[in-house]
């Protein structure tokens, strides 16, 4: 008998937009931009190594990630929305 394949865990809201940089919506963990200072919490934050964490807008602003990261070149409508 063979087994079944694995499937992929499904995150909702979470993106993988390079293979050290995470794009999630951050409901619970109290987490600051290392930018601008700013509180993460119910926010989208890119996640980098070394516990760099920033919020969506400082991160596109110091070029961290870009258009071109995001799948087929454009940034998803969701994330404008979190309840979605």
């Amino acid at each position: 008998m063979s087994e079944p394949p694995i499937k992929p865990r499904i995150y909702t809201n979470r993106l993988r937009l390079t293979r050290r940089k995470v794009l999630y919506f951050n409901k619970t963990r109290n987490l600051k931009c290392i930018n601008c200072d700013v509180d993460l919490k119910d926010m989208y934050v890119v996640s980098a190594p070394s516990r760099k964490n920033r919020c969506f807008d400082c991160a596109m602003s110091h070029h961290v990630i870009s258009e071109s990261d995001f799948p087929d070149g454009k940034i998803p409508d969701w994330i404008g929305d979190p309840d979605l």
